[in-house]
């Protein structure tokens, strides 16, 4: 399957892609509302819920926004190379954890926003200091190098 026809096969199937699906397909979070499939040879996360997957776009424009600084992008962007994704998707959320419930994990990704929100009143009311401290610091985790057959 070429690299278009599978996006567009993606697409036809995940109407609500999951915005934290490359922390989700990494196992560092999940979510209540995630629905796992698999698509040729990948593993795809879609969102069951419209108000969650707003809210989860929501907090990651703003974390997007508030971590140029600490990933060298001079200005916000939508789109990331994937290893600086997987740092602000997994570290803001590692960071949100400890700021809210003083967890290590995160085992529900819309429960954790919902009560940021019950907590701050509104995305941008939640403090980023520490969260993008959290973005900085973490390191997505290295691929195994394929270790070349002995000469022997």
């Amino acid at each position: 399957m070429d690299e278009v026809q599978y996006r567009e096969t993606y697409h036809s199937v995940n109407e609500r892609r999951c915005h934290f699906e490359k922390t989700i397909n990494a196992r560092v979070c999940t979510c209540r509302h995630m629905r796992r499939f698999n698509l040729a040879d990948r593993e795809g996360v879609g969102c069951t819920h419209p108000e969650a997957h707003q809210n989860c776009a929501d907090w990651l424009r703003a974390l997007r926004q508030a971590s140029c600084f600490a990933l060298s992008q001079p200005n916000p962007v939508d789109i990331l190379p994937h290893r600086l994704e997987a740092k602000v998707q997994a570290g803001g959320l590692l960071g949100l954890a400890k700021l809210v419930d003083n967890a290590a994990h995160v085992d529900d990704i819309s429960g954790l926003l919902d009560r940021s929100l019950e907590r701050y009143g509104n995305v941008s009311d939640i403090p980023m200091q520490d969260i993008v401290t959290a973005v900085a610091e973490y390191e997505p985790r290295q691929r195994k190098k394929r270790q070349e057959p002995d000469p022997e």
